[in-house]
């Protein structure tokens, strides 16, 4: 089985001076690649799993495309 390690993207809200401010981080995720059922890009690549969920990574699907052609070839 093949884990790709990739950024997701998640929302930080701390207080400001003058109220809650937002904060976009990207924080590792690991994904099996055997539960990506697709990619699609919108400006960031978002994968739908087998679960239902719906995550959105820094990658492109080039990228992760050859990231599990290399964890393949191994």
């Amino acid at each position: 089985m093949i884990f790709l390690k990739l950024a997701q993207k998640v929302v930080v809200q701390h207080q400001g001076a003058y109220g809650w401010e937002s904060e976009t981080v990207y924080e590792p995720v690991f994904v099996a690649a055997d539960h990506i059922i697709s990619m699609f890009f919108a400006g960031l690549t978002v994968l739908k799993m087998t679960s239902g969920e719906c995550i959105e990574v820094k990658e492109t699907p080039e990228e992760i495309t050859a990231m599990i052609a290399a964890g393949a070839a191994k």
